[in-house]
């Protein structure tokens, strides 16, 4: 079973509007040997995720394409690129390691996502690691996948683009309220199967509701493997 820790949510206003600190966002997968020559190395702990949410201002459940802060659909790959390293440059002064950002079909299928790229691609330059969770549409916010096909174009867009860059994580769904849990289960072992390109130890798989329950996360074998994403809620 995955060791658990605890997601928290403190806001950093005073340095940018849209950004929380992860109070550990994730648990490792279960522990292993330490690696020998042969294989391939050990992934990293739980304690090497020091990170923040870079989320967009409106909040990430948007209706339209979700836009981090201090970025526009208008901007090229360039100009995000530029802004991206001068906002990572700021993270990393917290002692940050890791981002957390949004996608929505909006963001990944259109046109923005040629230059959204750039702001994942600043920082696992600049030796972050990368976590890409999905949130729904504001508009419906039932705690559900907004609508299967455009989700299933969107992460096989995303995984296509990044599942062989060992800094890029990824997160099926933020908070999945709308569904049981066996719902929900499946809904993530679908995910998993899907995509078998990805390492394990990059899936993370929120817990039941709000993310808040992961005991039946662990206790479902098909999840073997992957890292939890544990919201606590407590203050």
């Amino acid at each position: 079973m995955p060791r658990r820790n605890h997601h928290g949510a403190t806001h950093l206003g005073a340095l940018l509007a849209g950004v929380t600190l992860l109070g550990g966002a994730l648990a490792s997968p279960a522990s292993a040997a330490p690696a020998a020559a042969s294989r391939p190395a050990a992934p990293p702990p739980v304690s090497d995720f020091r990170g923040v949410n870079w989320a967009d201002p409106r909040d990430n459940y948007a209706d339209d394409a979700v836009v981090p802060s201090g970025q526009s659909t208008s901007d090229s790959y360039a100009t995000t690129y530029a802004k991206s390293r001068a906002i990572i440059g700021g993270f990393s002064k917290l002692g940050a390691d890791t981002v957390r950002l949004p996608v929505n079909p909006t963001s990944v299928n259109g046109p923005f996502w040629t230059s959204y790229r750039a702001a994942i691609d600043a920082a696992t330059a600049k030796g972050f690691k990368v976590i890409l969770g999905y949130w729904e549409a504001d508009n419906a916010k039932d705690g559900k996948i907004d609508d299967q096909a455009p989700w299933d174009r969107m992460w096989a867009r995303v995984t296509s683009a990044y599942a062989r860059n060992s800094k890029v994580y990824f997160e099926p769904m933020n908070e999945p309220f709308g569904y049981t849990s066996q719902e929900w289960r499946d809904v993530a072992a679908r995910w998993v199967d899907t995509h078998r390109s990805v390492p394990r130890d990059r899936i993370l798989v929120g817990g039941v509701k709000y993310s808040e329950d992961v005991k039946p996360v662990c206790a479902d074998s098909r999840l073997d493997g992957t890292r939890l994403a544990l919201h606590n809620y407590g203050f």
